[in-house]
């Protein structure tokens, strides 16, 4: 497996998370189903679905691949959840909401601001 990735999930991984849970869901599979197809260990798989790391991209091709869908429709399921909540692609960030309806950390929204306000500045400046 690779590094780990550092920091709380953004959005994007968030509904990611949130896709896996909802593909193993439909498809009536538990966790441990993943853990043993794939390889990686359930503490791991367990902090990204938590939102607590992020998913990167080996992950979820590894993990796509186990459920049996392309990682391209996993991302574009994760998309469209992210844009229902309130983030696009063009704002880069949208607020930092988990599936449960809790919001992460102050640390999240500050860095939200600051990529706000600098994709703002930049548009002023074109």
């Amino acid at each position: 497996m690779s590094k780990a990735a550092k920091g709380p999930a953004g959005p994007y991984a968030l509904a990611v998370a949130d896709e896996i849970r909802a593909e193993l869901a439909r498809r009536n599979l538990e966790q441990k189903t993943v853990v043993e197809v794939t390889g990686i260990s359930s503490s791991y798989l367990s902090a990204r679905l938590r939102g607590d790391k992020p998913f990167d991209l080996n992950d979820i091709e590894t993990i796509a691949e186990a459920l049996g869908m392309s990682p391209h429709t996993l991302l574009t399921r994760a998309d469209l959840l992210t844009q229902s909540r309130g983030a696009t692609a063009e704002d880069g960030y949208g607020p930092r909401v988990t599936g449960k309806g809790s919001v992460t950390g102050e640390t999240s929204i500050e860095k939200i601001d600051q990529l706000k306000a600098r994709r703002s500045a930049t548009r002023r400046a074109i």
